[in-house]
């Protein structure tokens, strides 16, 4: 997702201070203000972002996959992976006490395993995939989603930054996993807004 974060060159100057092994954590080096005042003057002109299409639905539920070299690379599936279909069905389980479901629909970088693996999800709900394809396209459809089932993905957390800005609804209605990466801070994800819906354990645990 670092490439299309970005700020053009002429809002840095060669004497601004970089930090470039900082994990900048929520509520620490960057809180809600913060990234309100970024997204609006820099992300939501760009073109990126123009035109965002915004999905209202109090019913329908964006959910992010996060797989490629998560779980193609052995180093980091090591330190990335986690049972996404148990994580799935925690947050859904959240969402539905939250506020009725009628539809999900799926965006991810590997569409196939999500068709194979979470095809029990048309069960309860009318099902949609987006179609592969460009990862800025599959950052709209999320970015623009109101309620949101995240990933362990700065993908994920960028597009729910977002998306709380655009759409200023409860931020409660975002739900991530606690689990980022086990080779910092014990496995918990540093970046999430406190005000999202955490899913703090699965079934079988994060290391399943």
């Amino acid at each position: 997702m670092d490439e299309f974060l970005t700020i053009d060159k002429q809002h840095v100057r060669f004497v601004d201070q970089r930090d470039l092994g900082h994990h900048q954590v929520y509520g620490v080096d960057f809180g809600a203000v913060d990234l309100r005042r970024f997204i609006e003057e820099f992300l939501l002109p760009s073109p990126l972002l123009q035109g965002l299409p915004r999905d209202d639905d109090p019913r329908r539920v964006v959910l992010n996959v996060r797989r490629g070299d998560y779980y193609s690379d052995p180093v980091y599936r090591g330190q990335y992976s986690f049972d996404i279909v148990e994580y799935v069905r925690s947050a859904l389980e959240v969402a539905r006490r939250q506020h009725p479901v009628d539809s999900v629909h799926v965006v991810s970088d590997d569409i196939g395993w999500c068709r194979d693996r979470l095809g029990w999800l048309s069960t309860d709900s009318t099902t949609t995939f987006a179609e592969p394809g460009q990862p800025v396209n599959h950052f709209r459809e999320v970015a623009g989603a109101s309620r949101l089932i995240l990933a362990n993905s700065t993908f994920s957390y960028w597009a729910a930054y977002v998306s709380n800005v655009v759409h200023g609804t409860d931020p409660a209605r975002v739900i991530a996993p606690w689990f980022h990466n086990r080779l910092s801070r014990h496995g918990a994800a540093w970046q999430l807004d406190p005000r999202w819906t955490v899913i703090k354990e699965i079934r079988g645990g994060w290391d399943a």
